[in-house]
Order: C-alpha cells, then structure tokens, then sequence
C-alpha cells in the first residue's frame, strides 16, 4: 500500500468502516500534510546521515507504518471517530516518512553525477568559474 494505494480501497474503506467523503478528504490531506511539513526536515536529515542510511531509514518506517495502517482495528473495537484519527495520524506519519525521499535522491544524484562547475548557481553558490 503506497501512498496512492489508499484511493483505490477507499469506496470499501468507507462502507466497511462507516466512514464519510469528509473522512476520507481528511484522511488523504493527512498524507500530503506530513509530506509539506517534512520535505525541508528530511532533506536536512539525508544531507547529514548520507543518502544510503536514509533510503533505507524510509524504507523500514514506510513498511512499519503501511502494516500500521493494515492492522488498525475495525468499528467491531473502535469507534468511527476513533478509526478515521489512527487513519490521520498514521497517514501524516506515512507522508512525513516519504518526505526526505525526493530530496535525497535528487540532491545526491545531482551532487554524485555532475561536477560543481556545472551546476546552474554558480553566482548564488560562489563556485569558482
């Protein structure tokens, strides 16, 4: 279950669970708020521990928290109320998880695979010519 996969059980989710369109918006927002929040953190995060611990630090916290999401009880133990917070929170936590992902990869490919000189700031990052 990646982060879109939620979307494709969402009409089940809803009827299995007594959940709402307003649930479920809340829900799907959770993800793309921990995503906004944690992008600029994250980035940090891989520039300090290195790209290859931190792929691999998003890897394990984004599978524990998809078995999270599969393993939140139903309206048999939980309230609705109660199901569509544990949604929210562990969703925000899935996109904070996910977040650190496309700056890592992008700033170390582009800080491994082309040379400084060739970067486009040369001006604002005072590389010499």
């Amino acid at each position: 279950m990646l982060r879109t996969n939620l979307s494709i059980v969402s009409e089940t989710m809803m009827h299995d669970l007594g959940m709402n369109e307003y649930h479920l918006g809340m829900v799907f927002s959770a993800f793309a708020a921990g995503y906004a929040i944690f992008q600029f953190p994250g980035g940090i995060f891989g520039d300090r521990f290195g790209p290859r611990f931190t792929i691999t630090a998003i890897a394990i916290a984004w599978a524990l928290l998809t078995i999270v999401t599969a393993v939140i009880p139903g309206t048999d133990v939980l309230s609705v109320g109660a199901i569509v917070a544990a949604l929210i929170v562990t969703r925000f936590l899935v996109g904070a998880v996910h977040a650190p992902f496309f700056p890592v990869t992008i700033g170390g490919t582009i800080a491994s695979w082309f040379p400084v000189r060739q970067w486009g700031c040369r001006t604002v990052c005072r590389v010499p010519a």
